[in-house]
């Protein structure tokens, strides 16, 4: 079990697992299986989750503190990956449906998450710095700065 106070809310998340073997999860190499239930308290409301989970670390490799925090950690990383691939660039709100013209789209949205992560390095004030920061600009003017920033021979990465 844990506790902590996240975002003025307390959370308490207990894990509760098992050994398992594939056959009886329907997963490869599946070799712990069980419940994360989550409980979180705000001064307005209450809220439960139960979320099944599988690993294919052994027990002794992957004890229940350890598998614990490591599913916490998942939901940081996640987190942070969703604003940047699908909130700054309103990747939510593409209408491409044709599967490679949306991984072409997808690999030119991980270029400019990576171009905007090098400028929000390079800028003095990190505070001020962000990722909605470096597309904003961008977006201005019909898109022109991007494009320039894409087709230059020598692209810098100052915006102007």
């Amino acid at each position: 079990m844990s506790a902590e106070a996240n975002r003025s809310r307390l959370e308490i998340r207990t894990l509760a697992v098992q050994a398992t073997t594939p056959e009886p999860v329907c997963f490869p190499a599946a070799a712990q299986a069980g419940w994360v239930r989550r409980l979180t308290f705000s001064e307005k409301k209450r809220t439960f989750e139960a979320v099944a989970v599988l690993t294919n670390a052994p027990v002794a490799r992957l004890d229940v503190a350890k598998f614990l925090a490591d599913n916490r950690r998942y939901w940081s990383i996640e987190g942070g990956f969703h604003q940047r691939l699908d909130g700054a660039p309103a990747e939510d709100k593409s209408r491409v449906r044709q599967r490679n013209s949306a991984d072409v789209l997808g690999l030119f949205r991980r270029l400019a998450v990576s171009l905007a992560a090098a400028w929000i390095a390079r800028q003095p004030g990190k505070r001020q710095a962000s990722t909605q920061a470096f597309f904003d600009p961008l977006a201005r003017d019909n898109h022109r700065a991007a494009f320039a920033l894409v087709t230059a021979r020598r692209p810098a990465l100052s915006i102007p």
